[in-house]
Order: C-alpha cells, then sequence, then structure tokens
C-alpha cells in the first residue's frame, strides 16, 4: 500500500490552521438556515417513503431491533410502480442491514439485483447510489484496496447525478476513503463538494450532517 507522505498535508502550519477553522464555521453559520434551490431535477421518487426512510435514519430512541423492523416494513411497501431511485435507496439500505447482521452473500447478491435495474433503466442517479454501497461494504470489510479501485468510476458516474443526497453520501464516503490513504487534500475537496450538494438537502438529518463534516475538515487539517 502506498501512503501520502507528504508532511504538508499531515503537519499544518498555524495560518493554515486558523483559516481551515475560519472556513468551516463560515461554512456552518452561512449554510445552517439554507435550503438551496436546486438547478436541475432530481429523478422521482416517492415522497411518503422517502420521508419513512428519513425517519429510519433518524434513529435517536429506537433499538436495532426496531429500527430493522421499521425497514423491513418500509421496504414492503415497495411495488412495481415504486420510483426506482426509492427503490434502490430502500432496498440499498436493507443491504446493509444484512450487511451488518454478518449476512455478505445475500447483501451483495441485492446489490447486484440493484446494479442490474439501475443499468437497465440508464438512471445514473441510482447506479452511483449503488456502487457507492459497494465500496461502503468493501471498505468496512477491510478491502481498502478494492474500496479505492471503484472511485474513478464513482467519481465519473457523480459528474452526471442530479440527486443531491447520493452527491453528499458518496462524496463524503470518498473523503473518507481519501483519509485512510493519508490523501488528504482530495479528502477535504470531496468533504467541500459533500457539504455544496448538503447545501441542496432539505432535511432534518442536516444539523447532524453538518455538524460532522465541519468535524472531518477540522480533522484532517490537523492530521
Amino acid at each position: 500500500m502506498t501512503k501520502n507522505n507528504d508532511y504538508r498535508l499531515r503537519q499544518p502550519d498555524a495560518l493554515g490552521f486558523i483559516s481551515l477553522l475560519c472556513l468551516v464555521v463560515f461554512i456552518s453559520l452561512f449554510s445552517a438556515g439554507i435550503y438551496a434551490q436546486k438547478v436541475v431535477d432530481e429523478p422521482p421518487t416517492d415522497p411518503a417513503i422517502e420521508a419513512e426512510l428519513e425517519q429510519y435514519l433518524n434513529n435517536t430512541e429506537r433499538s436495532e431491533t426496531e429500527s430493522k423492523t421499521l425497514l423491513r416494513n418500509i421496504v414492503a411497501q415497495l411495488d412495481d410502480t415504486t420510483p426506482l431511485m426509492t427503490v434502490v435507496r430502500a432496498q440499498g439500505y436493507w443491504a446493509g442491514e444484512l450487511f451488518y447482521d454478518e449476512q455478505d452473500a445475500q447483501a451483495y447478491q441485492l446489490l447486484d439485483e440493484l446494479q442490474q435495474k439501475a443499468e437497465a433503466a440508464k438512471l445514473v442517479d441510482a447506479q452511483a447510489e449503488v456502487l457507492a454501497t459497494r465500496i461502503d461494504f468493501l471498505s468496512m470489510e477491510g478491502k481498502r484496496g478494492e474500496a479505492f479501485l471503484l472511485i474513478p468510476e464513482l467519481e465519473r458516474l457523480l459528474e452526471q447525478t442530479k440527486t443531491a443526497r447520493v452527491r453528499f453520501y458518496a462524496y463524503n464516503l470518498i473523503a473518507s476513503i481519501y483519509s485512510e490513504w493519508e490523501r488528504y487534500q482530495e479528502a477535504l475537496t470531496h468533504l467541500l463538494k459533500a457539504q455544496a450538494a448538503l447545501n441542496e438537502i432539505d432535511s432534518i438529518l442536516n444539523q447532524g450532517r453538518r455538524i460532522y463534516l465541519i468535524n472531518e475538515m477540522v480533522l484532517i487539517q490537523i492530521s
């Protein structure tokens, strides 16, 4: 494994650190109350199911069993009329539940099925979300090399991805992988892209996401 040993990326000077802190505080204050108008229309989704998925992610008091039951009930609502982006999101989360339960083969099989649907529909946003989820799984398995090699294809898809939620997730994921490889400048660049995507999202989860981004930016600068 080749790591970036550039001292300047790992040991920030005082001015650079102060500048970074000013940047992230500015981003936080500027964007905290802003929901940017989308320049392009996102692929269709099912608003009711999407709202339930947001509640699934906003897990503050539920047990793991309760969360899994909630997601199972959401997945059970999917049918042939459900927009593909909502199907990919819900079933992608279900693949995550399978993965966390150490049912890796079933999780990857579900991703394979979703990938086939996304490619058949020629829906780039869905393809990007499925690939990001696959990279996420590989990274969590410790297969860092395999995950890293898939980033260029994900980047290519993201250039055409309209769904802000997918861009936020994917750019955040790419940033974390670059951080693992000590490629901090690339990581920071992708965190800023994730921040830009976050400003297009209207979600109950935004405050927590914004705090997470600021924390990651500061950690990168002092790494």
